[in-house]
């Protein structure tokens, strides 16, 4: 393969890599987040409200070492779920 060759395929690379990146953020473009504790919680504010009363329930679950993120849905027979 030759340098002009291994150029383009450096290209074709970065832009497959970029087209991935987009889909991740207009899939996350719906979503909002409260940093909680030093954990980012994404939700739609479209499907859930996120009260004074659940922002502190959500405190006293997480931990500074648990996971960086989660997503917050509700759901019927379980309220909310974070995942």
């Amino acid at each position: 393969m030759n340098l002009r060759e291994r150029f383009i395929n450096k290209i074709r690379g970065v832009y497959y890599h970029l087209e991935s990146r987009k889909k991740d953020r207009d899939f996350m473009r719906n979503y909002d987040y409260e940093i909680i504790n030093g954990t980012k919680f994404y939700y739609r504010p479209d499907e859930l409200e996120l009260t004074k009363e659940i922002i502190s329930e959500l405190s006293e679950c997480v931990e500074e070492e648990d996971d960086d993120s989660f997503i917050l849905y509700e759901d019927e027979t379980q309220g909310i779920v974070f995942i």
